[in-house]
């Protein structure tokens, strides 16, 4: 009874006077706003930082000390040697951001793509729903396959089911759908939201300014191991 007396006093109150009520809803409004915003933030990036994938907390990102500095990028080689040399890592996996052209059907759009090694599906514990992953041959010059997104699948392609398999054009050389990747699943990267994935081994035809996969001293690949 008390607390509905309160309610109806401060209902008079706000109805006699509307400027105060005004600045209070929108106080109101910025303040939840806000705690939204940051709580979306934690979330995504301390929180649970590579949502969809397995075991998080098995995961960690490599880096490595450079005369007192914290260096968060690798060349490929360097890739090969530590995954092929770590004996406390079940697996080892590099990527890197791109934003791309992409034509379907004639359309064009801006997407992001993430650029990833074969076993990228594998180290992070992320499904492919649809089609399949990478394999190794993938990791080889030449190679032309894609995996989406499910947001891209479903907002691009308006989740076809016969998806697997059509061919798409990337930065203007021709891929093909391999495969989608399960709800949730972002990519390797914190607070990115991915559209779809390609091989290591298409970089020298999806970036400019040439190959840089057998260059020691092109550090520009971010790793993940588990």
């Amino acid at each position: 009874q008390t607390i509905m007396q309160d309610l109806r006093y401060a209902m008079r109150s706000l109805a006699a006077n509307p400027g105060f009520t005004a600045i209070a809803i929108l106080m109101l409004a910025l303040g939840i706003g806000a705690n939204a915003t940051i709580f979306s933030w934690v979330n995504a990036v301390l929180l649970n930082p590579l949502p969809g994938t397995a075991r998080t907390q098995d995961l960690v990102t490599l880096t490595y000390l450079y005369r007192g500095e914290v260096m968060p990028s690798f060349s490929y080689p360097d890739y090969q040697d530590i995954s092929s040399a770590a004996r406390q890592l079940s697996g080892v996996t590099a990527f890197d951001d791109l934003a791309v052209g992409v034509v379907v059907d004639s359309d064009a759009e801006r997407a992001w793509a993430q650029l990833v090694t074969s076993n990228f599906f594998d180290v992070l514990g992320a499904r492919v729903v649809a089609g399949r992953g990478f394999t190794s041959d993938d990791d080889k010059p030449g190679a032309a396959s894609v995996v989406l997104s499910d947001a891209y699948w479903k907002r691009r392609f308006a989740g076809a089911p016969d998806v697997v398999g059509r061919a798409i054009r990337v930065n203007a050389q021709p891929f093909t759908i391999v495969g989608v990747a399960a709800p949730g699943f972002f990519g390797g990267a914190s607070g990115l939201s991915l559209d779809m994935f390609l091989p290591m081994g298409t970089q020298p035809t999806v970036m400019a300014g040439g190959s840089r996969l057998d260059s020691r001293g092109s550090r520009w690949l971010r790793m993940i191991a588990r």
